[in-house]
């Protein structure tokens, strides 16, 4: 499959703490990837990598399940909904958040004098409960607000999401993809069928009140 690697890795999560978010596997007759709000399924004979298989998630219960709605959504019309989200400076994340050893990420450490006892504030981290702390920096660049929402029909979808969707139609060139859900259903998740043997699952997301 042309840009196999590519569009699996859109799916992808590689800093998450779970194995499952971070490698591709296959699940029956389907190649999967997921991040968690998103998944894609390929045909397992569309695929020239090589898969571990994983049994503990249901991934048939999102591919085969009941809808009885489907609108085509074309490429172009996907991508300026992007283009055109409120933007926000861009930041990056450096370091990461190390929980101290001494005092378990509490802050805190027991003291006792005689026959008095207490609560004072780490000496090795200094009350804070972290050895390091992650930081934000900003790029200088303006992005679109990943947490931008986006209306399809009746439902809402986070950009950060929906992108997921549009990068994959870019890397098959599918200018087009069928949009299917279920009115009766609660709007948690959705199929977006970008041939026949490639689906992605959208997590939904709810309005601010």
């Amino acid at each position: 499959m042309e840009n196999e690697k590519e569009i699996i890795s859109v799916f992808l999560d590689k800093n998450s703490e779970r194995d499952l978010y971070r490698e591709p596997f296959k699940k029956g007759e389907w190649i999967c990837a997921t991040c968690g709000p998103a998944l894609i399924a390929i045909d397992k004979n569309r695929c020239e990598g090589t898969y571990k298989v994983l049994d503990t998630l249901d991934v048939k219960k999102y591919l085969l399940m009941e809808t009885n709605r489907q609108e085509t959504l074309l490429l172009p019309e996907l991508e300026k909904m992007i283009n055109t989200a409120e933007r926000i400076k861009e930041t990056v994340t450096f370091g990461e958040d190390i929980k101290c050893t001494e005092c378990h990420g509490s802050g805190e450490v027991e003291w006792d004098y005689k026959d008095f006892s207490g609560y004072f504030d780490c000496p090795v981290c200094k009350g804070s409960g972290y050895t390091s702390v992650s930081r934000k920096k900003k790029t200088g660049r303006i992005i679109p607000d990943p947490e931008f929402k986006i209306k399809l029909g009746n439902r809402l979808f986070r950009l950060a999401v929906l992108e997921k969707l549009v990068k994959t139609m870019q890397l098959m060139h599918s200018d087009s993809c069928i949009y299917k859900y279920s009115e009766e259903r609660k709007p948690e998740t959705v199929l977006f069928q970008i041939d026949k043997d490639v689906t992605v699952v959208l997590v939904t997301t709810y309005p601010d009140y």
